[in-house]
């Protein structure tokens, strides 16, 4: 399916896209660019090349997910102008002070 206008159709169905002819034309240059781009890539000898599915062959490090204690709420309504319960207080933004 070499086809620009064929191959929009196709996505554009796919994705239950409510595309008209007219807005196919228009992103057809757009289409054939994107089709010879992967023409390019298609003939590339990649022949003992392994495959991979990132860019790395790193793994990522983790940590145990265990509780531990945690003084943020102390230490975030420090710097709060007012604050009652481990919450800050703020003015209504209608009607009234608190």
């Amino acid at each position: 399916m070499n086809d620009p206008k064929e191959l929009f159709k196709r996505a554009a169905d796919l994705a239950r896209m409510g595309w008209t002819e007219a807005d196919a034309a228009a992103l057809e240059p757009q289409v054939e660019a994107v089709l010879q781009a992967f023409q390019v890539i298609s003939e590339l000898d990649v022949e003992g090349v392994p495959p991979t599915l990132g860019a790395t062959l790193l793994e990522d490090v983790k940590r145990q997910d265990l509780p531990r204690p945690s003084d943020l709420a102390a230490r975030l309504v420090e710097g709060a102008p007012k604050f009652r319960e481990d919450c800050f207080v703020v003015p209504k933004a209608i009607g009234g002070e608190e």
